[in-house]
């Protein structure tokens, strides 16, 4: 007996964003092509082609796939009976082909012969759309040997529709050249920040702050599903007239317990433990490649894993066209980073310290600053960023003093040529809060803060020029337009202010 829910068409969901464009494009595909539809859970992809056959009525037939259909015999009989709610005299040989266990390649031969023979007997330019919904579920060989020997000879009376998690063994490359491909990707789909708004006033409030929309849509990147449990978080225990209340929620949002119930339910618990581990230790770094994988977890193979990653669709984003450098979705990412028995935090210690060893060895001196900074590791800290306060080209001080202000200041030795440099920070600071009340004009230069720290050391003009490898005529010129910004005459007023301006910090 075969569960009869299986063939029905989703019902549209009250207030859901119509996807307009993407309709559009739809509607455009003709008989003998295939639509594949392929995103993250969560993306919206039944929606969409719900909202389609809802909007431009037409025959079709549905399939919604589940684990059971992953049988070459099972997922034909239904396949056959979804079919036959819209064209009743269509497989009635293939199916009794099907429940004499006859060879798949007849049961397919005898289903293309019934829709070819009522491609010749349809008068109508209309093609009629069988969808095949969560064809993820689908990983058996000769099923999928056989889906293909279906597909290359698909008439053109009909117009297959795939939506899945993942990336199909459709041979899409060979599909892609001869023109019977139409894809629909996770960047297609994922909401727009006007889609945003939309969605959010309409399940929410039609007075949601605009702001609130804003941060929003950027911490959930356009994801529909994060976008919709953001919308549950809000219309729990929120006043739904108090724009003041939405306000302060909004600005607390990061990873809702919903969101991250989701995707554990979703999309990790269902993964090999060797995948799990692989995301939740190269979810520590902001971005990631194959050497850096390969280095941190001593395997050889993480270019194919990440491309299986990809093709999987686990909220990972190419950062290049090369397919060399990658991230996590920002909220995939938080998910990672939560308390996990599957790893100590003790190894995610030994993680990142080999992560930031190799960012270092290969010159990617930010990520690996970031990386250690942001896992408290100080004494890797602090060492990065004394080689780059020692000329290393393309830093300035105010980059290294930005990391630096994330460092406690207990942590940074005494001796530490970084002392200098916070307390040129200091002087910036200070400089910046009371420009007003000393009278400065304008804002310093990174050279002339320099010199103002310089100067309220003490040091002669020649140990200045000495420490700073410049002319003594250049910093000549540096200190007469340091003196007309600090609205001074002479060394002894600009050593006093600097000095107040410092010990005021």
């Amino acid at each position: 007996m075969l569960l009869k829910t299986r063939f029905y068409l989703p019902p549209l969901r009250k207030n859901s964003v119509d996807r307009q464009k993407l309709i559009g494009q739809l509607e455009q595909v003709s008989g003998g092509q295939v639509v594949l539809i392929s995103a993250p859970a969560g993306y919206g992809k039944t929606t969409l082609v719900s909202q389609w056959l809802h909007k431009y009525p037409q025959s079709f037939c549905w399939l919604t796939l589940g684990n059971e259909h992953n049988s070459p015999s099972v997922f034909w009989q239904y396949a056959i009976t979804a079919i036959q709610q819209t064209l009743p005299s269509v497989g009635i040989e293939a199916s009794s082909l099907v429940s004499e266990s006859a060879a798949l390649d007849s049961i397919v031969i005898s289903l293309l012969n019934d829709l070819d023979e009522l491609c010749v007997m349809n008068h109508s330019d209309d093609a009629i759309t069988i969808v095949l919904d969560d064809f993820h579920y689908l990983q058996d060989q000769e099923l999928l040997r056989i889906l293909n020997l279906f597909l290359d000879h698909l008439p053109p009376s009909i117009r297959m529709v795939f939506t899945s998690r993942t990336e199909p063994a459709i041979s899409a490359p060979k599909r892609r050249a001869n023109a019977q491909l139409f894809e629909v990707t996770q960047e297609n789909l994922r909401f727009t920040e006007s889609e945003t708004e939309t969605f959010l006033r309409g399940q929410v409030s039609d007075a949601f702050p605009i702001d609130q929309v804003k941060k929003i849509y950027k911490s959930t990147e356009g994801w529909v599903t994060g976008i919709q449990l953001s919308a549950l978080s809000f219309n729990r225990g929120i006043a739904i007239n108090d724009p003041d209340e939405m306000v302060t929620s909004a600005e607390h949002l990061t990873l809702d317990r919903n969101i991250s119930d989701y995707l554990f339910d979703e999309v990790f618990e269902s993964l090999d433990k060797e995948v799990q581990v692989f995301l939740l230790v190269m979810s520590r770094s902001k971005r990631f490649c194959a050497g850096l994988c390969n280095r941190v977890l001593a395997r050889e193979d993480s270019y194919k894993l990440i491309e299986q990653l990809e093709k999987a669709n686990l909220f990972i984003i190419p950062l290049d066209n090369h397919r060399t450098w990658y991230r996590f979705h920002d909220l995939f990412r938080q998910f990672l980073w939560q308390p996990t028995n599957l790893i100590s935090s003790k190894n995610i210690s030994l993680y990142v310290k080999a992560s930031v060893a190799w960012l270092e060895e290969y010159s990617h001196t930010e990520d690996a600053i970031e990386l250690s900074i942001s896992h408290s590791l100080w004494r890797d800290s602090i060492r990065l960023l004394e080689q780059l306060s020692q000329g290393t080209e393309g830093y300035s001080t105010t980059s290294i003093t930005n990391w630096l202000q994330q460092v406690p200041s207990d942590e940074i030795p005494k001796d530490s040529c970084l002392t200098a440099i916070h307390e040129l920070k200091r002087v910036h600071n200070q400089i910046t809060k009371t420009n007003s009340e000393t009278g400065l004009v304008e804002v310093l230069t990174k050279r002339e803060e320099q010199v103002l720290l310089l100067i309220s050391q003490g040091l002669s003009n020649q140990e200045i020029v000495d420490q700073l490898f410049i002319s003594l005529n250049t910093l000549k010129v540096h200190i007469r337009n340091l003196y007309g910004k600090m609205g001074v005459e002479t060394r002894r007023e600009a050593m006093v202010k600097a000095r107040t301006i410092t010990e005021n910090v």
